[in-house]
């Protein structure tokens, strides 16, 4: 005869779960929680040739939470990087060599306190193209409350890490780095 758990597995539609063991709840869970950040982030590439002294390749987040498009935090990432490179693109219509605006990005899911947040970090740099080095580089991070589908301050995620003395904390950490 089938066992009571053999039988709810079958009933419940679970038999790709059956060659699973309980010491595999942790791998399970890390799987899926990666499977659940996948979908929350798909590439949004902007490219512009219109200069050829100065081109655009920027690949930014297009970031969705359970199905839903958050796209008041993808425009404000969009057009913050677009604005940025249009400025550039008129400053750089007389330079001799060749520069690329390039955005790359990742993204981390955290659990920081009681909430899961998705930190965006985008690489922005421009690169001389002759050369292949970077002449500018700068880094900014976006966090994103996946259950308010909210963008959050990072003094109020460093409020929930550190506690009410979190500048003093930080400032310390970073003085100890720097010296």
């Amino acid at each position: 005869g089938m066992t009571v758990i053999g039988r709810y597995i079958s009933k419940m539609k679970l038999v790709q779960y059956k060659k699973y063991r309980w010491k595999d709840t942790e791998e399970l869970n890390e799987k899926y929680r990666q499977e659940q950040l996948e979908a929350l982030s798909k590439d949004e590439e902007i490219t512009d040739e219109a200069n050829k002294n100065f081109t655009a390749n920027i690949k930014l987040p297009k970031v969705s939470v359970m199905g839903e498009e958050l796209a008041s935090i993808n425009i404000e990432i969009k057009e913050k990087f677009t604005k940025l490179f249009d400025s550039l693109k008129s400053e750089m219509t007389d330079v001799k060599n060749s520069f690329t605006f390039k955005t790359t990005y990742k993204y981390y899911d955290n659990i920081i306190g009681d909430k899961r947040i998705l930190s965006i970090t985008i690489h922005q740099r421009i690169v001389d193209d002759k050369v292949g080095s970077t002449t500018t580089d700068k880094i900014l991070t976006y966090n994103i409350d996946l259950a308010k589908k909210e963008l959050v301050d990072e003094s109020d995620m460093a409020l929930v890490m550190f506690g009410k003395d979190y500048k003093t904390i930080m400032k310390n950490a970073i003085k100890n780095y720097v010296v």
